[in-house]
């Protein structure tokens, strides 16, 4: 059986979707999985009602037909890099947090094996 579905066009970049999306909907900021929805709907008008069936969509997701969702988050990564104004502040700051905490953690446990690096 051939495959009818196709992976579409983007008529537009996923560059300039996901930044107009953070823009105008700041929840998607902090929600990675609402994002990649309004992203699938802004491309596919298919998506933006009621009419297709949870098995077309699984299929056509299976064939490919659609934006890769992990394609999707790292453009909101590089998207978010390159305009701050558009990272959501919360979960930023909890990242900068986490982060300050590792590395802190690494730095004691470096110090508390010295140049004894053995393996158990």
């Amino acid at each position: 059986m051939k495959n009818t579905f196709q992976t579409p066009k983007l008529e537009m970049p996923l560059v300039k979707v996901v930044r107009k999306l953070l823009t105008k909907f700041p929840n998607l900021r902090s929600n990675d999985n609402e994002l990649i929805v309004a992203v699938w709907k802004s491309y596919h008008k298919e998506l933006r009602g009621v009419h297709m069936t949870f098995l077309m969509f699984a299929y056509k997701f299976a064939k490919g037909c659609y934006v890769n969702p992990e394609s999707i988050r790292r453009t909101r990564q590089l998207v978010q890099n390159k305009y701050p104004e558009l990272r959501d502040p919360n979960t930023h700051a909890n990242r900068e947090e986490y982060a300050e905490e590792f590395k802190a953690d690494v730095i004691e446990m470096k110090n508390s094996f010295g140049d004894k690096q053995e393996c158990v």
